[in-house]
C-alpha cells in the first residue's frame, strides 16, 4: 500500500481502492455478528427506508410482506423458497466457520503439547491420541 503524499484517494500496488476493502471488512464484521439472514433483513430495511417514497414502501409492503395482490400465493411461494435458500446458505456458512474453528483449536493444541513435551523433557502423548 503507497501513502498518498497529496490528498487524492490511497490505492494498493495493484491499483485497487482501499475503502472497498474497508467496505468489505465492515460487510463481513456485520454478517459475523448477525448472520446472514440478519444481513439480509437490515439491507433490505436499510434499501427500503432510504431510497424509496412512500408510494413504494406502501406497494412494497402490501405485495411483499402482507401479500394483498391477486397473485399473493405466487410470492409467497417465491418468498418462502427465498428464505429456505437463506437458510440453507446460512447452514453451509456456520457449519464452514466451525470446522475452521475446530481445526485452529485442534492444531493450537497440538503446537502447545508440543512446546510443553520440549520444554519438560517428557513424552505427553496418551495411547488414545488421534493426532500422532
Amino acid at each position: 500500500m503507497t501513502i498518498p503524499s497529496n490528498k487524492k484517494q490511497a490505492k494498493t500496488d495493484d491499483g485497487i481502492d482501499d475503502k472497498f476493502f474497508i467496505g468489505f471488512r465492515i460487510l463481513a464484521k456485520i454478517v459475523n455478528e448477525v448472520g446472514i439472514p440478519g444481513f439480509l433483513v437490515t439491507l433490505f430495511a436499510i434499501i427500503l427506508i432510504f431510497f424509496s417514497s412512500k408510494v413504494q414502501k406502501s406497494e412494497i409492503i402490501d405485495t411483499w410482506i402482507l401479500f394483498k395482490t391477486i397473485d399473493g400465493c405466487r410470492r409467497m411461494l417465491f418468498v418462502i423458497i427465498a428464505l429456505m435458500f437463506v437458510i440453507v446458505f446460512e447452514f453451509i456458512y456456520n457449519r464452514r466457520t466451525a470446522k475452521d474453528s475446530k481445526e485452529r483449536i485442534d492444531l493450537i493444541s497440538k503446537e502447545k503439547n508440543n512446546l510443553q513435551e520440549l520444554l519438560s523433557g517428557r513424552n505427553f502423548s496418551s495411547s488414545n491420541d488421534k493426532s500422532k
